[in-house]
Order: C-alpha cells, then structure tokens, then sequence
C-alpha cells in the first residue's frame, strides 16, 4: 500500500471515530423519552460505538506504520485518552459530557488539516 493511501486510511478510521463521538453527543442532547432513548441507544448508538471501537484500533495499527505523521500520533493519543475517560467514567457529569464534543471537534479539525492541505505534501512524486 502506497504511503499516502495507508495514511488516508488512517484518518479516515480516526475521521470516523471522532465523528461517532459527535454524532452519540448530538443523540444525547435530543428531548427524548424513556423508551425512544433507549431503543435509539440499543439499535444505533452501541453498533456504531462498536464499529468506532474497531476503527480506532485499525487507526492505531496504521499510526504505528506511518510514525513520522505528528497528526496521526496526536489522534492516537486524544483517541485513547478519550477512550480511557469514557470507560473510566472519569470527571464530573459535566465534564464527561464536554469531552466528547471537544474530542469529535478536535479530530474532525486534525483530520480536515490532513485532506484538505498536509496530504498534498505526502504524495508520492510531488516535490
């Protein structure tokens, strides 16, 4: 696999993680019922909280190869401190729900630096 493709891969997984988190964020703020909530939280939110767990660790994996990247090892980085404070639980109940905004925010920020001017950079052949 060519350099810049192993990379695109790579933000990619870490693009859709971070999207994950805004998206699960977003679903919280909504004024639902009990019942809609909870069917929202089964048939949605933990298949793709599980997807994001499984692009995230293909993101890990691609960060790993392409080592020289800064953005890469910095979304490896917010991705298991994120990782850790949600499982952990950790921070008060208003802190546990800025983190995933703040997380998603800053991802989809690295990830747009990458697609839209640092990759340019990358390819193979460009000067």
């Amino acid at each position: 696999m060519e350099s810049w493709a192993g990379r695109d891969t790579a933000y990619v997984c870490f693009l859709f993680s971070g999207s994950t988190a805004l998206a699960i964020r977003g679903l919280g703020a909504l004024p639902l019922d009990t019942g809609t909530a909870g069917g929202i939280g089964f048939l949605v939110v933990l298949p793709l909280f599980g997807a994001a767990l499984i692009a995230v660790g293909g993101g890990v994996v691609l960060t790993v190869i392409h080592h020289d990247d800064w953005g890469l090892g910095l979304l490896a980085l917010l991705s298991a401190a994120y990782l850790v404070q949600f499982f952990a639980e950790w921070g008060s109940p208003a802190v546990q729900s800025m983190v995933p905004l703040a997380y998603g925010v800053v991802v989809v920020a690295v990830c747009g630096t990458w697609f839209l001017h640092r990759r340019r950079k990358h390819r193979p052949g460009r000067e």
